[in-house]
């Protein structure tokens, strides 16, 4: 399903790990029906037989408030946008289309994920998702998906 994932937080090294992640859906990597924030500020979504991500360059320093903005599409492709500390949004470019999978690998929903421990590397302020377009809104944008 075509769908928002908005995740405001202070960063606390999140960035730092290579197997961090701000919040994920499933509990195994590039499986079909994953799918991944974090840590280097991207979006990944398993699917079968093509990994899809969206990556932005760059990362914040401890102490930023950093907005994501992680959106799957009703083609299956993947984007993100970052605002750190209220600054100007970045996108990290859409990634190819794959169809998503009919289930979730795993339906567990995790924050402050790195190697199956939850380790406080961030401090979450607000997380929300939804469907990408509700009520005549598509929440595509950070002020869209804050608002929702």
């Amino acid at each position: 399903m075509a769908s928002f994932w908005y995740t405001k937080y202070v960063e606390r090294g999140s960035y730092l790990s290579g197997d961090t992640r701000v919040w994920s859906v499933g509990n195994t990597y590039g499986q079909p029906g994953t799918m991944q924030m974090g840590p280097t500020y991207l979006i990944h979504r398993g699917a079968a037989g093509n990994e899809l991500s969206s990556n932005l360059v760059g990362t914040g320093t401890m102490g930023d408030v950093v907005e994501m903005l992680g959106l799957l599409y009703p083609d299956g492709s993947v984007n993100i946008l970052r605002s750190i500390n209220g600054g100007a949004t970045v996108a990290g470019g859409l990634s190819a289309a794959n169809a998503p999978a009919a289930a979730w690998f795993d339906r567990t929903f995790v924050f402050n994920f790195i190697s199956g421990a939850n380790v406080g590397t961030m401090a979450v302020s607000r997380h929300k998702a939804g469907p990408l377009t509700f009520n005549g809104i598509t929440r595509d944008t950070i002020a869209k998906a804050r608002a929702a």
